[in-house]
Parts: C-alpha cells; structure tokens; sequence
C-alpha cells in the first residue's frame, strides 16, 4: 500500500463528505492489487484519513476498536457543545461523529445504557434545534410526547431533514422552521470541535499530519482547475491591414462582379481618399452616364464666365409683352 500523505496515496477528509465514494474506490484498487482481505482492509483504511473520521471509524461494527473511554469524556464532550449551536446538516453529522465513538464504547462496556446514550445525545443538541424537532414531530403525530426522550436514530433523522436544503426550500413560510432560519441569519462560529486529551507527541504529530493533508487537497484542486475551458478572442484588425485586405481583393475581381461593387463600398467607408484612385464598380458609371443622358445638367464646380474671370455674362431685361406683340 502507498504511504499515505504520498502523491499516489487515497485521500480522505470529513470535511468534504462527497469525496468518499471516490476515496474507497481508490483503496478498493490499491488493497486489491495489495491482497488484503477484509479485516486487513478495516486496519489499513483508517491510515488514510484524518485523527476525527479514524476515531469514528473505529468504533464502528467490524472494527476492534483501540481507545479506551470513560463516562468522564462523554460529560466533557456535552459541556463544551453546550454554548454551541447547529447551523446546518454538516454540524449536526460533526457533532455525531463527536459523540457516538464515545457513546458507543460505554454502551459496550456497560458503563452505561441505550435509554442514558439517548439522553446524552439529545441534551448534547442547542435547545433551539430541540424545540425545532419537538415541533416538527408533534405536527407529524398528534401523539408525539414531548416528554419522552428521542432516540439516537430518531433525533438524527429528523434533524437531518430539518436542516436539509429541500426542507428548507419547501417551508420557507413554515413557523416551525423560523427557528431554525433565525440561526442561520445569525451567522457566527460554527460548532466547536471537541478534542480529547491528548498528548503533546500526538498533538504535534496530528497538526503535521493535517497540514500535509490540506497541502495534497489543494494540489489535487490545483490540477482541477487547469482543465478549465481557455476562451479566446480574435485580434482586432487595425485600419492599414483592412485597407490592405480589400484592395488586394477589389485586384482579383472583375469591375462588373456584385463582389466588387461591396467590396469597394466597405473600402470607401474605411479610407475614401484611397478609394478616389481606384476604378469604382462599372454600374456606378452606368448610372451616372443615364443621368446626364436624361438631361439633368451637372452641378458646375465653380462660376461661368465669358472671356475673363472679372466679366460676367449679362443677360436681357425681362420682357412681359406676348409673343404677337414683338
């Protein structure tokens, strides 16, 4: 098996939950490839991860489980979550994971029992998050006592869906779940996570190998992003290349084409003192000479004059008498 923290080595981190489905199927390979069989797959697997999944792992059914607790850890877990709140679906699995690798070890032990594991757990929960689920329930079952206490599995459940996106997206108008909203706009700290007593060997060695973790996951992240899509755009012609474009066209077109004719209109548009000196489409001369043909005299260019500049061609007075008269 690779070494974990290497480069070719699974990968596996709580805090990024939708990672897991790919994380055992790349250790799947590697303990195929491997041989192990599968208590040697529950050993190795949690080599892996980081110290809160391995803790949580560990306590459950298939694995034997190496740490030892007391009822002690149980109380110090639910005084530190007891100023605590739960903001969405992520802090309630968190505080789960905190909670059953302790809770489990003593109901095994027979420290203590299912109905006390019950208990601990939901004194663990805000009291916001259990009126909230107090409330959700007694409008499901008019039965519903709010006395009694939830279990494990019941608690999780709903609260799992009260702080689902589609619960919320479904009862935004919903008066059971103003109080949970209300939370959330609030925003503030997360959860605090809880840490057991630990030496400072383990502690050092931990935040070591956490930190290699977070390097390897933004490694990872940095190679996704190279295959992000590049858009290019096209370079922006400047006048001299257009002039240069069309005139090297108007070369090879006939003056009579309908291809000519629009290409020497985009050329008068882009430089018309250029466009003077070529020849223009043969049509255009062709209206021109009908023009003049019909007898519409061209605008003269300047004043007529008759043998100088200075002598102006006189004309005779108006003259009302009729054609008889004269």
């Amino acid at each position: 098996m690779p070494a974990p923290g290497s480069s070719c080595a699974p990968d596996f981190d709580l805090n990024h939950p939708e990672e897991l489905r790919d994380f055992l199927e790349e250790f799947e390979e590697h303990a195929v490839a491997c041989g192990l069989d599968t208590k040697e797959k529950s050993k190795v697997v949690v080599r892996y991860t980081d110290v809160k999944t391995k803790r949580f792992w560990k306590s459950l059914e298939g694995y034997d489980l190496g740490e030892r607790f007391t009822a002690n850890h149980l109380v110090k877990l639910i005084t530190k979550l007891v100023d605590s709140d739960i903001y969405n679906e992520n802090d309630l699995n968190a505080y789960y994971c905190d909670f059953w690798p302790i809770a489990s070890y003593l109901v095994d032990t027979k420290k203590i029992n299912n109905n006390d594991c019950n208990c601990y757990f939901w004194k663990g929960l805000p009291l916001e998050a259990q009126k909230a689920i107090q409330n959700h329930l007694e409008n499901e079952d008019s039965t519903f006592d709010c006395a009694q206490v939830l279990s494990i599995e019941k608690a999780m459940k709903v609260g799992q869906f009260m702080f689902s996106k589609e619960a919320v997206d479904d009862d935004d108008e919903d008066p059971i779940m103003e109080i949970v909203s209300r939370r959330w706009k609030k925003g503030g700290k997360g959860r605090k996570e809880w840490v057991e007593d630990v030496s400072e060997e383990e502690q050092v060695e931990d935040s070591s190998e956490e930190e290699r973790r977070r390097v390897q996951r933004k490694e990872k992240s940095g190679r996704k992003e190279v295959r992000t899509r590049a858009v290019r755009f096209e370079k922006r012609k400047d006048t001299k290349d257009k002039v240069e474009e069309l005139t090297r066209k108007l070369h090879g077109l006939d003056m009579r084409d309908a291809s000519y004719a629009s290409t020497y209109a985009r050329l008068v548009m882009v430089a018309p003192i250029l466009a003077e000196q070529i020849p223009p489409p043969t049509h255009w001369m062709t209206g021109m000479a009908t023009t003049n043909t019909l007898g519409i005299p061209s605008q003269p260019k300047g004043p007529r004059y008759t043998t100088s500049p200075h002598q102006f061609t006189t004309t005779a007075p108006y003259d009302p008498s009729c054609h008889f008269c004269k």
